[in-house]
């Protein structure tokens, strides 16, 4: 049996404890680098925090990272089916109708426009708008039609072509309601055309104003036009 030489063990020991040694090093840089890039973003995230606040934030966090053509195609709501409006016609009776749109209620990044998915927090945050906001008309008939909301994101910037897009898409529901709501419903009784937020931009168009005007004037938080008869 052959004998093992001192020397060959010696050296192969220590050649292991330099191995191990080195293992141990980067396992240290590892961790030194990992503990920095956690430490960067905690930095990164307080700063946001400080100087945008929480939710800006969470929406920045959340841009949309596609281009408006990208949306995968939706189908326009039928304005004929009641199923179309969140709001038809409730105290029927009443002398004047009220045309409401209500604000913006998709709050996410991967469409540019709800895609009126019933089970959705839009749909939820648009039932509570109906519950909280149209409410005030309850002495009126109410008619408030669901619509292919832009996303919020499309207010942050409001002058790319996706945002500009988005809007344009969510006003032709609108438009194409209010013409419904003229034609078969209203048919030249008195009415008020309202909405808040995003619903106020789409009814200022519906108004005739000029897209200009009606961005300038998105600072008004309601909007009301009272209408004696319908001109259709």
């Amino acid at each position: 049996m052959p004998r093992t030489d001192e020397g060959t063990c010696a050296q192969f020991e220590a050649a292991g404890r330099r191995l191990r040694g080195s293992f141990v090093i980067r396992a240290a840089s590892v961790k030194k680098f990992l503990f920095a890039m956690i430490a960067g973003a905690l930095v990164l995230v307080a700063a946001g925090l400080v100087f945008v606040g929480p939710q800006t934030l969470l929406l920045l966090l959340n841009f949309p990272r596609h281009a408006f053509a990208d949306d995968p195609p939706t189908v326009a709501p039928d304005y004929a089916s009641p199923e179309a409006w969140a709001r038809y016609g409730t105290n029927a009776d009443a002398a004047v109708d009220v045309f409401f749109i209500h604000p913006t209620g998709y709050f996410r990044g991967e469409r540019w426009n709800s895609p009126l998915d019933p089970d959705s927090a839009a749909a939820h945050n648009r039932r509570w708008m109906m519950a909280n906001m149209a409410s005030v008309f309850d002495d009126f008939a109410v008619y408030a039609p669901k619509y292919r909301e832009a996303t919020i994101y499309a207010f942050l910037d409001a002058d790319s072509d996706d945002s500009r897009a988005a809007l344009a898409l969510a006003y032709a529901d609108v438009r194409e309601a209010f013409e419904y709501f003229l034609t078969h419903i209203s048919r030249g009784r008195p009415f008020i055309l309202a909405g808040h937020s995003q619903g106020t931009l789409h009814g200022l168009h519906c108004c005739g104003m000029s897209r200009g005007a009606a961005t300038r004037a998105t600072a008004w938080s309601w909007l009301t036009c009272r209408v004696a008869r319908s001109r259709r």
